[in-house]
């Protein structure tokens, strides 16, 4: 079994405990597995799209995160956190 093999059966047990502690208990083994799968699927592209947008950032185009909260900010009328 790979290192690899090894961290995904573990982020699946972890996340089977998670599940059983809470309202998803009542859930079946195979929906629990289509979660699992789902919020695997999520992360994976998640990790693939600022894989893009990193040499974006890095060649200076985009809009720098504080800018950004600052015009939330703005925009919605939040003050700065203290």
């Amino acid at each position: 079994m790979s290192t690899q093999d090894s961290t995904d059966t573990q982020a699946f047990f972890d996340f089977l405990a998670v599940q059983i502690n809470s309202d998803a208990k009542h859930k079946s083994p195979e929906e629990l597995l289509q979660e699992w799968r789902a919020e695997r699927r999520e992360f994976e592209e998640t990790v693939a799209d600022i894989e893009l947008a990193v040499p974006d950032m890095e060649a200076g185009r985009g809009i720098p995160l504080e800018q950004v909260v600052r015009e939330i900010r703005d925009e919605f009328g939040f003050s700065k956190p203290e």
